[in-house]
């Protein structure tokens, strides 16, 4: 989706690319070992609710070339981009991840997993796992601050699940847990068929429940 002057205006919410990794070993077998990385993550961010992700087929065209963020984010009509490296040696393995806003090329997220060389299996899932996790939670958050902008009437049911899982991820509390439902119950008010909502009703109950401070145990623990 090719534009001009700016972020595509029609870029969905929750949308990504995740660029082929880099291998930074000198050797090139690695190669199968670090392009599953990347076919990997990018299934696992796509099985992620309300999630808009590129295919492995698109985003290995970039493969080896040096494309500025903002760019790929005009040329694919996503908001983020996902990109790493994988560095292995004798005894261990380095995996480095950083996430980019494609409409100011900022850099939202960053982290380094250094593991001891195991399973290739077995690290690749660990990995994988741990990366597709952290989008769940940065992607959120990085909505939710678009969102601050925006008039309460302008929000649709998405726009508010977003924001609803992001007061339940940040205020881990009752308090908390009470504010993101009141949010959720506004989005299902508007949409009482999006799965999103519903799991973050279900999630915000069972939070006050476990957390013995229902003060309606009996009903809330039918959300269980």
């Amino acid at each position: 989706m090719a534009t001009h002057g700016g972020m595509a205006p029609s870029a969905p919410r929750l949308s990504i690319v995740v660029l082929p990794f880099a291998n930074l070993s000198a050797d090139k077998q690695q190669d199968d070992f670090v392009d599953a990385i990347t076919e990997h993550l990018t299934t696992d961010i796509s099985r992620l609710p309300d999630y808009f992700v590129i295919s492995c087929k698109t985003a290995f065209a970039f493969k080896g070339k040096t494309v500025d963020a903002r760019q790929i984010g005009r040329e694919l009509g996503v908001r983020y981009v996902l990109e790493g490296s994988v560095q292995s040696r004798t005894d261990r393995l380095r995996v480095n991840a950083q996430l980019i806003d494609a409409e100011s090329g900022a850099h939202l997220w960053a982290e380094r997993f250094d593991k001891p060389r195991a399973d290739p299996f077995e690290m690749q899932d660990e990995i994988i796992a741990r990366i597709a996790r952290a989008m769940d939670v940065q992607l959120v958050a990085a909505e939710t601050r678009r969102l601050e902008h925006k008039e309460s009437e302008e929000l649709d049911a998405v726009d508010l699940s977003l924001r609803g899982w992001t007061v339940f991820f940040n205020r881990v509390s009752v308090a908390g847990a009470r504010e993101a439902r009141r949010i959720f119950e506004e989005a299902l008010r508007i949409d009482n068929t999006n799965i999103d909502v519903l799991m973050g009703l279900v999630e915000t109950h069972l939070w006050e429940v476990n957390a013995y401070m229902s003060q309606a145990r009996a009903e809330q623990s039918q959300f269980g």
